[in-house]
């Protein structure tokens, strides 16, 4: 189940024939993340924007992603995160605010504060689904 194209729950075992081409297109992506490094901002690659622009759908797997690599591995995940999220709050204040309530997202961290970092976004995101979808007219 998904909130607005951010998984509920990750389901990393997928089988690739059921993916949807959306899914596909993200995993390529994930996977190309390093390919193609633009050589005056080395935190983006094609890879970078094309998930910034996809949004909210490319929010877990990065999530997942984030959380299952290697300390220091990251950068460009990190991006296209951050970017996901500027891109769907609305205003500074508003980024600001979650930043503070998630806590800092870092990919020299420990496994283990990624890990708490990118569940406080899944669970932050889960709360703003749920006020949005029992809010009255």
């Amino acid at each position: 189940m998904s909130i607005n194209g951010f998984a509920e729950e990750k389901n990393t075992n997928v089988d690739a024939k059921r993916q949807t081409p959306q899914q596909k297109e993200i995993a390529r992506l994930i996977e190309t993340i390093d390919d193609n490094i633009d050589t005056l901002h080395g935190n983006y690659s094609p890879s970078v924007r094309a998930l910034i622009r996809i949004g909210l759908p490319a929010l877990d797997p990065l999530i997942e992603k984030m959380t299952t690599m290697e300390k220091g591995y990251g950068l460009r995940v990190e991006t296209a995160i951050e970017g996901i999220i500027g891109t769907d709050l609305n205003d500074y204040k508003e980024i600001k605010d979650f930043w503070n309530i998630v806590g800092k997202l870092d990919y020299e961290a420990s496994t283990e504060e990624r890990i708490k970092v990118t569940q406080n976004i899944r669970d932050w995101y889960k709360k703003r689904h749920q006020k949005s979808t029992t809010a009255k007219p």
